[in-house]
């Protein structure tokens, strides 16, 4: 029989893709070798509520354990064995978030917290009894979400983001340099943020004013809002809007 490896060094770069808080994957790129023999089975911890996808991988099979006696039983266990040992074995998982029903229930507070941010346990895979583990951790925002995190321990955070990383709309990379710390992530629709350029095109007749105005918004954060003008003493003869859908006409109020 094969004497199992006990001295495993990984490293890891995680990244989760957030659609909203509870629209949430992962994909983990992961590196494990051994000092001693070839590696050819090991187990990996993902982040709370996270739920591993069993793709192909080749050599590479997945098997979902079950949670060890006391404890989180929220964070999945997964067995990685490979049919050809190597002093190194190099991996991808992707994993989707679902936490458990009875989490989800017990989380939740009677009173209204829509203005708080969904916080979420978002960590890099762990490899279980690596003797030495470090990684990168990366956020993608997809959709109009704002992020916030709480960190603690032994990791940092990456001033500057890699161009690869900005250009799949990053917000965020973390180092980690061994499993002891803690990175909870809040999640809250972004702040509707509207600028607004105005163009005036006065025309002085004998008999009226004609005032044609011209706004170029630029929103960010969530769309849809609501535009006020005051416009006293003037008379509204059209609104147009281009892109035509831009402007709901059916909701448009003209005050007395």
């Amino acid at each position: 029989a094969r004497k199992p490896v006990t001295r495993l060094q990984a490293s890891s770069t995680t990244r989760f893709t957030i659609k909203g808080p509870e629209q949430i994957s992962m994909q983990s790129e992961i590196t494990v070798k051994s000092a001693v023999g070839d590696v050819s089975s090991f187990v990996i911890s993902l982040p709370p509520g996270m739920q591993v996808l069993d793709l192909p991988q080749g050599d590479i099979r997945l098997n979902v354990l079950p949670p060890p006696e006391g404890a989180d039983a929220d964070s999945q266990r997964v067995q990685i064995t490979s049919s050809q040992p190597a002093s190194q074995l190099q991996l991808t998982i992707e994993a989707v978030y679902r936490p458990t029903v009875t989490d989800t229930a017990e989380s939740e507070d009677p009173e209204p917290l829509d203005d708080l941010p969904k916080a979420t346990l978002l960590r890099g895979v762990e490899i279980v009894d690596a003797v030495r583990q470090s990684g990168f951790i990366d956020f993608i925002v997809d959709g109009n979400w704002s992020l916030s995190w709480l960190q603690d321990g032994d990791l940092r955070r990456i001033d500057e983001i890699p161009d690869s990383l900005l250009q799949q709309q990053g917000v965020a990379r973390f180092e980690f340099f061994s499993p002891a710390y803690l990175l909870e992530t809040g999640i809250q629709p972004e702040k509707t943020r509207l600028r607004i350029e105005p163009l005036y095109l006065l025309q002085v007749q004998k008999d009226e004013l004609q005032l044609d105005a011209t706004l170029v918004c630029q929103v960010r954060g969530k769309r849809g809002f609501v535009l006020q003008a005051n416009l006293a003493g003037w008379t509204i003869d059209q609104i147009i809007s281009r892109p035509a859908e831009l402007v709901d006409q059916e909701k448009i109020r003209l005050s007395p």
